[in-house]
């Protein structure tokens, strides 16, 4: 009985360091401040809004079946100097997307109706080939998630 004890204590303390260090790593919002040299950033003109939610669609070929369910694309917003992963809040705004064959939907709830349509986006695919290949040099998908801008962007 004391070692059935001892077991489930050491199993909670596992477990709850393991959540604490996943909670840790999606607290963070990547951000830097000047993008890679090359990168191709875009912006939009097509925003739509009801109230204070906007919302805005880039269309991309390479946004596959394959890239969607295999696959990963990180999404990224400039505003001003600075560049954010989405999903992220910064100026009283929470910016997400959402994936579809051919199109990323770019969502952004505003806490009132001064939204900023000026942004600009850019955004990383990868396939599932290159993933395997970052999994080869021991760079998990959730590390390319939880990179900023630059360091995402070196690995293409």
């Amino acid at each position: 009985m004391k070692q059935l004890k001892f077991l489930s204590l050491v199993a909670l303390l596992a477990f709850a360091s393991c959540k604490k260090e996943a909670a840790d790593q999606l607290a963070e919002v990547p951000e830097v401040t000047a993008p890679a040299t090359g990168a191709s950033w875009a912006s939009s003109s097509n925003w739509t809004n009801d109230n204070t939610l906007f919302s805005t669609t880039l269309t991309d070929s390479k946004l596959s079946s394959e890239i969607l369910s295999k696959g990963l694309v990180v999404l990224y917003v400039k505003n001003g100097a600075s560049v954010h992963s989405l999903p992220a809040t910064f100026d009283n705004t929470s910016w997400y997307y959402q994936l579809s064959n051919g199109t990323i939907t770019i969502m952004a709830q505003a806490k009132d109706q001064s939204f900023n349509k000026d942004q600009q986006f850019s955004y990383l695919i990868f396939s599932a080939d290159e993933l395997a290949t970052l999994e080869s040099k021991n760079i998990s998908k959730e590390a390319v998630m939880n990179m900023d801008f630059a360091q995402a962007s070196q690995l293409k």
